[in-house]
């Protein structure tokens, strides 16, 4: 475990825009505190593998704060979201562990914000504020339409235990405070495996959730069919069998769940 390090995995698919991706690596390039890229690919070519090191590459001249950048490509046929992301955990260094989807960003400020909710509270994960943007196609480059925060309103413990909040990257892991046996995301679902986590994390662990007064994060919408939320049909999103599946998943998960807090700390959790 390197000390004062955030290790920051990230997951793209073949068929994901490269500029989309360059725009997630460049955020996480202008972090002031030490970064450590975890890049999980997705059935990606030589040639592919080649351009994004090359990227990456070029970020480590420019930024002061990438310390090291790790990369591994997976060949499957099947739908493996959660695997990545295990993977990644596995193989990272940081004291430190965030996530990033390769069509979202982080602010300049979000590390630093994050760790420091985390250091102050003594708390095991720490929670940032995030925007929804929503970005139309010009030819091959994305630009942003319009953006709004991604909730109406402030949420603590109660409510996460009701609906999940909280994107994926939008919070931070402290591995002083988390047993890395318990970060896992579960390979059977493909649909709100990110709550399934967060799930298993809040019943036995404190969250910080004063930093959602600071924007941390943009969640990137956008109307085509690389992006896996299919938002081109939101009417009918939830009737899609990944969907349904990850529900009752999820419904199940809630009617074993064990709290495991005693008053003062869910106490502390729902004061923001």
């Amino acid at each position: 475990m390197v000390k004062d390090t955030v290790s920051i995995i990230i997951r793209y698919h073949k068929q994901g825009s490269f500029e989309l991706l360059k725009d997630a690596l460049f955020s996480v390039s202008l972090q002031s505190v030490n970064t450590e890229i975890v890049l999980m690919l997705h059935n990606c070519d030589k040639s592919t593998q080649q351009e994004i090191e090359c990227f990456t590459d070029k970020l480590k001249l420019f930024s002061t704060t990438i310390k090291n950048v790790i990369m591994k490509n997976h060949n499957s046929k099947e739908d493996i979201r959660s695997k990545l992301l295990n993977d990644g955990i596995k193989v990272s260094n940081g004291e430190f562990v965030c996530f990033l989807d390769y069509d979202d960003i982080i602010y300049s400020n979000s590390f630093s914000d994050l760790k420091k909710g985390l250091e102050e509270s003594g708390a095991a994960l720490s929670v940032g504020g995030c925007r929804t943007a929503f970005l139309e196609k010009h030819e091959d480059f994305f630009y942003t339409k319009s953006k709004k925060p991604h909730s109406k309103e402030k949420f603590s413990f109660f409510d996460m235990l009701s609906t999940n909040y909280m994107p994926i990257h939008s919070f931070m892991i402290s591995l002083k405070k988390v047993d890395k046996k318990d970060i896992f995301f579960n390979e059977k679902i493909k649909a709100l495996e990110d709550y399934d986590l967060l799930l298993r994390l809040i019943s036995k662990y404190e969250f910080y959730f004063k930093t959602q007064d600071t924007p941390t994060c943009e969640y990137r919408i956008r109307n085509e069919p690389t992006h896996t939320t299919p938002f081109h049909d939101l009417e009918n999103m939830h009737n899609y069998p990944i969907w349904i599946e990850g529900r009752k998943h999820i419904d199940s998960i809630k009617k074993e769940l064990t709290i495991e807090h005693n008053i003062d700390t869910i106490n502390k959790m729902q004061i923001i």
